[in-house]
C-alpha cells in the first residue's frame, strides 16, 4: 500500500521537488518571484493539492530559501 502524508496522494518527495520548483522560480522571476506565486495561488483551487504546494514554495521564499 501505498504511504500517505498530510498531502494526501502526493509523491514521497513533493518537498524535494518544491525545494526545486522554488529556485527555478526564484531564478526565472527574480525580484518578481513574489507576485508569481501568489497568481499560481490565486488560480488554484481552494485546498487543492497545488494550492497547498505554491504555499508552501511561498515559505520556502520568505525565508529566504537556503
Amino acid at each position: 500500500m501505498r504511504r500517505f502524508d498530510y498531502f494526501t496522494g502526493a509523491r514521497d518527495r513533493w518537498r524535494t521537488t518544491a525545494v526545486l520548483r522554488a529556485r527555478q522560480v526564484k531564478v526565472d522571476h527574480g525580484t518578481d518571484a513574489m507576485t508569481y506565486v501568489n497568481g499560481r495561488i490565486a488560480r488554484a483551487y481552494w485546498a487543492s493539492f497545488q494550492r497547498r504546494r505554491w504555499s508552501y514554495i511561498r515559505k520556502l521564499l520568505e525565508q529566504g530559501l537556503n
